[in-house]
C-alpha cells in the first residue's frame, strides 16, 4: 500500500480493500502487509520533499503535482515516526521509506530513527 505522505487512514482504507479481495479469493493465509511513503530528513527537508514530489508527479500535470506536493510533510523525525507508528498499528509487516534525495545523510538519519524505535 502506498501513501505518499504516510497517512495512516489512507493505508487503512487500502488494507481493508486488500483484506476483502484476499478473503473473496479464498486465500487461507493472510497477505503480507507492505506500506510505504516519501520522506526527507535532509537539510531543508520540507522544501526538498515537496520539490521531489512535484518533479515526480509533474508528468501528470503541473496542477496535480502542485496540489499533491503541497500536502507532503514527512520532513522531521516526529512526522516520520508518526507514519511509522500508524503502519505498525495497522499491522504492516514492512514499510518502505522512500527518500526524496540521494544524500547519504538522508538514509543515515532514517536508519538512526528506525534503530531508536527498537
Amino acid at each position: 500500500m502506498w501513501s505518499g505522505n504516510g497517512v495512516g487512514a489512507e493505508i487503512e482504507a487500502a488494507l481493508r480493500q486488500v483484506d476483502a479481495a484476499w478473503e473473496d479469493a479464498g486465500r487461507a493465509t493472510p497477505p503480507t502487509r507492505v506500506a510505504g511513503f516519501w520522506y526527507s530528513l535532509a537539510r531543508d527537508g520540507q522544501q526538498r520533499l515537496q520539490s521531489y514530489v512535484y518533479d515526480y508527479l509533474e508528468v501528470f500535470s503541473p496542477d496535480v503535482a502542485r496540489a499533491v506536493s503541497r500536502t507532503m510533510d514527512r520532513s522531521s523525525p516526529d512526522r516520520v515516526n508518526e507514519s511509522l507508528d500508524a503502519m505498525e498499528e495497522l499491522g504492516c509487516d514492512e514499510c518502505y521509506l522512500v527518500p526524496a534525495t540521494c544524500d547519504l545523510a538522508e538514509v543515515e538519519r532514517a536508519a538512526e530513527l528506525v534503530a531508536k524505535r527498537g
